[in-house]
């Protein structure tokens, strides 16, 4: 690719002349890589406080379920 040039001459025509066609399943897939890093950041976040929340509800179920356990050793 170097050194084409066209019968007129014009080597700039032969770069443009000896390029491969877009896909249109390249521009998506390149559109689709685009988004993945866009999108890694929130769905990163979104995990990290999905698992505090999750921390947290797990926290204080275990407190309420010491509580009542201990309120029904007291009744008894």
């Amino acid at each position: 690719m170097e050194n084409d040039v066209l019968a007129n001459g014009n080597a700039a025509l032969a770069a443009v002349a000896s390029a491969p066609p877009v896909r249109l399943n390249d521009h998506i897939a390149e559109s689709l890589k685009l988004e993945h890093q866009l999108m890694r950041v929130p769905f990163e976040h979104l995990k990290k406080s999905m698992r505090m929340s999750n921390r947290a509800v797990e926290k204080e179920m275990n407190a309420v379920m010491t509580g009542v356990a201990e309120a029904a050793e007291r009744d008894m």
